[in-house]
């Protein structure tokens, strides 16, 4: 609770996490901010986490207030491993899709948190994502498949602890 509020986000907000490097553009940030962008505009308690890990937080910064999501994101640059950890157990879900990667640790911290996570239709995600059973799977580049995945989770909570726990 305390990580939340110091972030602005309140109690009752839901609250997307995802974290990626700023460097490079096949993690799709562009893409989650669009989704977001769309959940915003259909959901009041949504509110967004973007951190990277590399590189200058600063034009995703302005991507956000051009998808006018001012005011309902936190755009971080690197945290630090320890509040890594704390901002994953304080958000709602996690937001992983990359049009390629290999396996990200910080997928397997997120389901080690029991987070509601999404991600990409990847080899790489899918041998540790069962559709349905430990998250949602979205294929790459697909702003109205993570938009509606995005929704999914904000209308159900049980749907987002079956979820958490199907990860565990």
């Amino acid at each position: 609770g305390e990580w939340r509020r110091a972030r602005g986000f309140a109690p009752d907000d839901l609250v997307y996490f995802s974290p990626r490097s700023y460097t490079q553009p096949y993690y799709n940030i562009d893409i989650v901010i669009a989704a977001a962008s769309r959940v915003a505009a259909a959901e009041p308690r949504a509110r967004f986490l973007f951190s990277g890990y590399e590189g200058d937080p600063t034009p995703f910064a302005a991507m956000v207030d051009g998808a006018g999501l001012g005011g309902r994101a936190v755009v971080a640059g690197r945290l630090p491993h320890a509040e890594f950890a704390t901002a994953l157990q304080a958000c709602d879900a996690f937001i992983s899709v990359p049009s390629v990667d290999a396996t990200a640790v910080s997928l397997l911290e997120a389901m080690a948190t029991g987070r509601a996570v999404i991600v990409s239709r990847l080899a790489s995600a899918r041998e540790w994502v069962q559709e349905g059973v430990s998250g949602l799977v979205v294929p790459p580049r697909d702003v109205e498949a993570l938009a509606a995945a995005m929704l999914a989770l904000a209308a159900s909570g049980e749907l987002r602890s079956r979820l958490g726990t199907g990860a565990l």
